[in-house]
């Protein structure tokens, strides 16, 4: 997979060497992806690595609901996190689609943090 790169209104292209999903890690029996969210972990072939979280709309409301009862985030009155991505689905192949999407269109860099 290459990814370009927006950086100072000039594209870079850069291949990936691997993308990781925490919850591959996490669950290697996961069926429900229209319910889940993961941390998505971008490598390239420099060593460089970037970090976003993808989160379901689905997973949203199920947040909201367990922050409800435990009194997490005001009762489910509001919920974030950095660098997030609302999806359909958090499959691999959904997620990679999204991924490079942004990359085509330069907001790869908007979205995803270096870590």
């Amino acid at each position: 997979m290459i990814f370009t790169f927006k950086v100072n209104h000039l594209f870079m292209s850069l291949e990936v060497a691997k993308v990781f999903l925490t919850n591959e890690f996490i669950s290697e029996s996961l069926t429900n992806y229209n319910n889940s969210n993961t941390d998505v972990v971008i490598e390239l072939n420099s060593g460089e690595k970037y970090i976003a979280s993808f989160l379901t709309y689905q997973n949203i409301e199920s947040l909201r609901k367990e922050n409800f009862k435990s009194g997490d985030f005001l009762h489910g009155k509001y919920f974030w996190t950095k660098n997030i991505v609302l999806i359909d689905n958090c499959s691999k192949k959904s997620i990679s689609n999204v991924v490079q999407f942004l990359s085509d269109n330069g907001d790869f860099s908007e979205v995803f943090k270096k870590i």
